[in-house]
């Protein structure tokens, strides 16, 4: 949402520098919702951070899940550029954070930054690979110098005073709650657990219904 910065922490009032359309897209969106509020409707705009954790449709392509099960499944973390800020936020945090905006006065709208705690990847990196060495798993820390179009920090200040949001997950956290459910059995590569691959599937699937559609209206005309 906030794009590259090297030095700024964002807050709420920040200007957004989306990225990606995916960015765009929930800028767009949060502003379209916000245009409905009235006297009857309030609107609280939760700008989340990078979400890692369980939950009972994983996600593998997000940044500590990712790390995790590379760990898990090739003995290797790779780390694109350890210099690169995100916001990291828990699964338990995230859901504390829906349940602290229902519960919040109506008199409390806006944008509100979501998040566990600011990382490096390169500290997410180094914490996932002494998380599995403590546990006697050899696993290799492979680090890159490759460009990024996001970059940054953010501050949770307004969640705290407003929504009373006090976030409790971190990076080691989360890896212990990602240790729990998971071991070296488990099917990782698993396509429903990455987006691409479940976009790619409906669009290839879309793409075959439209082709059949279009030959049998081609059909029917030449019938006609």
């Amino acid at each position: 949402m906030y794009g590259f910065d090297e030095n700024g922490i964002f807050d709420e009032g920040s200007t957004p520098k989306t990225a990606t359309l995916y960015g765009t897209s929930k800028l767009f969106g949060g502003i379209a919702a916000e245009a409905l509020a009235d006297e009857n409707f309030s609107v609280i705009r939760l700008r989340k951070g990078t979400i890692s954790g369980y939950s009972p449709r994983m996600r593998f392509d997000l940044l500590v899940n990712t790390m995790f099960k590379n760990a898990m499944t090739t003995g290797e973390i790779t780390v694109n550029n350890p210099a690169i800020w995100r916001p990291v936020l828990g699964m338990a945090d995230t859901i504390e954070a829906y349940r602290c905006a229902v519960r919040a006065p109506f008199s409390v709208s806006g944008i509100f930054n979501i998040n566990s705690e600011n990382a490096t990847v390169g500290d997410v990196g180094r914490i996932v690979h002494t998380f599995f060495r403590e546990r006697g798993i050899p696993v290799r820390l492979t680090v890159k110098d490759i460009a990024d179009k996001r970059n940054y920090r953010v501050s949770g200040e307004k969640a705290r005073a407003e929504l009373g949001y006090i976030p409790q997950n971190s990076v080691k956290s989360i890896l212990e709650e990602l240790a729990s459910h998971f071991d070296s059995s488990f099917d990782f590569e698993n396509e429903s657990y990455y987006n691409i691959r479940v976009f790619e599937k409906i669009h290839k699937e879309f793409a075959k219904v439209s082709e059949k559609s279009f030959r049998a209206s081609e059909l029917s005309v030449k019938v006609l």
